[in-house]
């Protein structure tokens, strides 16, 4: 791996463009595909693996990497109109002598959003001297199993999610499947994505922790829609009758938390309704929510995020007076038999998730149900106590704010935007630095910031900043 210093005198590690011998790839005719999914995998062979073998991989604009069938990461930390941001993982104990294979699941809007700024969608892995990405890697598009069409899951934020998990290529990751791939495309070098400068993250990768649910507030029986084809599923969520029905819902939130348990199984209704059942997390989260559930070939399960019930649901759905919407929901089409459903490339900030189940033609059974909250891993060094527990506790309830607004660069929330503000970091930064002494997140928000100045030469608000529309 060479890696050369992008600027002259003294070296500054924060400028040090990494420099890649493996091409940015994607397959065929994606460059201006708007919601774009596409796989991507290579068989490799090593004859010893070093201590210090290391995997750096970038992406426009989302990632999960796959090692010999293990999920080894996700990412890359966002980045702006002139940079991308390069991840670093060691490898050498997922790495085996011999035979190996590694996959990539890549996402890109495609789109300007408010934490996003692609140039197109595109992948680049090297591991020095044994891989990289060119164009004998094979690809396979996603547009099968996820649809591209949808409604926005915010206009800062970008798509909501429609995947059909009856497309999934099972056992992809390992070269196990039998679904076709083609060779990739290399982007060509007049692609924007080459003319952004490729750093270094620089700091530490997001700490997941798992939440279960401390509280089922709401349940209905809700009936089947007119159209499962219709893309506005936050609106039906919102507006759909729901009847209370809790001896069709009988719920033991203790078998959904134990890992021992068998959790809960549902029968259709006789009238082919839909079940609604809403989740208490009791705190905020920003990452992932996941249902692992059994059930038969064609079952929908929609899922809304929010942070409070409005009578007795949760409005995903909202419109404001000039006309933006938020449409906090996703959705997927399940393949027989048990699987785990939930967003999986998306962050989304919530602290109640409803599901509705539709379309069961069979018994279907919720093993589990969880939240991954992915955050920054403030390592906290001051500390506040008095003889006031009312004072105790709006000190943790600021720790806590400040905490899950903190993940690849501070953000002004988990739940609408996500988005870095740059008036917001005077406030968020200063509290930071006072907490923790960390300056690792503070020097890339400003590296972001001053990475993209308006054309008045001042910084823009917010960053990366949309230049369109």
């Amino acid at each position: 791996m060479e890696r050369k210093s992008a600027i002259s005198g003294p070296e500054n590690e924060m400028d040090r463009e990494i420099r890649i011998r493996a091409d940015w790839i994607a397959p065929a005719g994606a460059t201006d595909r708007k919601n774009y999914y596409f796989r991507a995998r290579k068989t490799f062979f090593v004859k010893t693996v070093s201590e210090d073998m290391e995997l750096l991989i970038g992406a426009e604009s989302s990632y999960i990497l796959y090692l010999n069938g293990l999920e080894i990461g996700r990412g890359p930390a966002r980045g702006t109109h002139t940079i991308n941001y390069c991840d670093s993982y060691q490898v050498a104990s997922s790495i085996q002598v011999g035979r190996n294979e590694i996959g990539v699941l890549c996402h890109c809007m495609n789109i300007e959003t408010f934490i996003a700024a692609p140039a197109e969608p595109a992948l680049a892995v090297e591991i020095a001297g044994i891989l990289k990405t060119d164009a004998t890697w094979e690809v396979a598009p996603g547009q099968k199993e996820w649809r591209s069409d949808v409604m926005l899951y915010t206009v800062q934020t970008g798509f909501s999610e429609w995947r059909d998990l009856r497309e999934e290529p099972l056992g992809w990751q390992v070269g196990n499947d039998s679904s076709p791939w083609e060779n990739a495309v290399c982007v060509s070098r007049s692609s924007g994505i080459l003319k952004k400068r490729f750093l270094p993250r620089l700091i530490p990768l997001l700490q997941e922790t798992v939440h279960r649910p401390v509280e089922i507030p709401a349940k209905a029986i809700v009936p089947a829609p007119d159209d499962l084809e219709d893309v506005k599923i936050a609106q039906l969520m919102t507006d759909e009758e729901h009847q209370s029905q809790n001896e069709c819902l009988m719920i033991d939130l203790s078998s959904l938390n134990s890992t021992e348990g068998d959790g809960v199984t549902f029968s259709p209704t006789p009238d082919g309704g839909g079940l609604a059942i809403v989740f208490d997390f009791g705190r905020e989260v920003i990452g992932r929510f996941e249902l692992e559930i059994s059930t038969s070939d064609g079952t929908i399960v929609d899922i809304g995020h929010e942070e409070q019930l409005a009578q007795g649901r949760l409005q995903v759905a909202h419109e404001t007076a000039n006309g933006e919407r938020y449409d906090f929901a996703d959705r997927y089409i399940l393949r027989e038999g048990r699987q785990l459903v939930g967003n999986s490339l998306m962050e989304r900030g919530f602290r109640m998730v409803q599901i509705v189940l539709r379309n069961l033609t069979g018994p279907a059974t919720i093993h589990h149900v969880r939240a991954i909250d992915r955050r920054y891993p403030l390592d906290l060094k001051a500390a506040f106590h008095c003889s006031d527990p009312l004072l105790d506790q709006i000190w943790d309830a600021c720790v806590e704010t400040l905490s899950v607004c903190t993940t690849d660069v501070f953000t002004d929330c988990p739940w609408r935007e996500r988005a870095f503000w740059v008036n917001d970091l005077v406030v968020e930064n200063l509290i930071a630095l006072q907490l923790s002494g960390d300056q690792a997140l503070s020097a890339r928000a400003l590296q972001m910031a001053f990475s993209e100045p308006a054309s008045n030469g001042l910084i823009n608000g917010v960053c990366p900043c949309p230049t369109e529309g």
